[in-house]
């Protein structure tokens, strides 16, 4: 059987990145879990392919292999997390790890580290009317503060998905039996468009279920702390980012919210940028 060569182009917070595979199969998903992402006529800094051998498939990153023999959804998930890294390697914006959503052109991001549940916030934002920005990566010029666009899916857990009222025969379509791809689209929301300017950094922390949700101002230092933090480590130069992460901080305002439930979480934002 002659399998047909899939190739995608796509330009991601300004660094075009080619995806193909040599397995038709990877089409479906790939059209799926990149929609949202603006297609790209450039040509790219990095190729990632898929390629099959034997009984499995290895990702490569131009012409370096960097997975072992996997089976096709581990290999898929694998490109899927190499598109990432090196989107953040070539990006010249500064990038934090953050989820970001948007409201009248004003974003918000909430920094945090992965499994912190930011993720499942971010689609609940988007399901109450929020613009979706990213679920990975606040990307923005630090000089004009405004915001790129990231519109990977929003990766949940079937229980998140159900929390956000996902309906759940979209999830048919999915390379991970642990999370699913969720689209703006599958929340009855949009990706945000147009001129968007970093207004807000929020850090969400779940509290225990007593406890009821409180947003409390961080002061400029602490701020510049969590933007550092979160930093992905080669998108911002080490002698210059103390004193850029300063400036950003004057211009933005910083919170922490503890919560119980997603649903007070998202009620208490909804007033930060009013």
């Amino acid at each position: 059987m002659t399998r047909r060569t899939v190739e995608r182009t796509y330009e991601i917070v300004g660094v075009p990145i080619r995806v193909t595979a040599d397995d038709d199969a990877v089409e479906p998903l790939l059209d799926r879990v990149c929609g949202d992402l603006d297609p790209s006529s450039d040509d790219p800094v990095v190729t990632i392919s898929i390629r099959s051998e034997g009984e499995g498939y290895r990702v490569w990153v131009d012409d370096t292999v960097r997975s072992d023999l996997l089976a096709f959804d581990q290999s898929f998930m694998k490109a899927m997390s190499l598109l990432h890294e090196q989107t953040m390697e070539h990006c010249a914006l500064w990038a934090v790890h953050a989820g970001v959503v948007s409201r009248g052109g004003s974003v918000l991001a909430m920094p945090g580290k992965s499994g912190t549940g930011k993720s499942t916030l971010v689609a609940a934002c988007v399901a109450a009317g929020w613009g979706y920005v990213s679920d990975e990566a606040l990307a923005f010029d630090d000089d004009t503060m405004e915001v790129v666009a990231y519109p990977k899916p929003i990766w949940i857990d079937r229980r998140a998905t159900r929390l956000v009222g996902v309906p759940q025969e979209s999830l048919a379509v999915t390379p991970s039996r642990y999370k699913y791809p969720v689209t703006p689209a599958d929340l009855g929301g949009v990706v945000a468009r147009g001129p968007l300017r970093l207004r807000a950094v929020v850090v969400p922390e779940r509290t225990p279920d007593t406890a009821g949700p409180e947003l409390v101002p961080m002061r400029r230092a602490e701020l510049v702390t969590v933007l550092l933090r979160h930093t992905f480590k080669r998108t911002r130069e080490p002698e210059t980012k103390f004193e850029r992460a300063v400036a950003v901080a004057r211009r933005i305002d910083g919170y922490r919210l503890s919560f119980s439930t997603t649903k007070d979480a998202v009620e208490i934002l909804d007033g930060v940028l009013s």
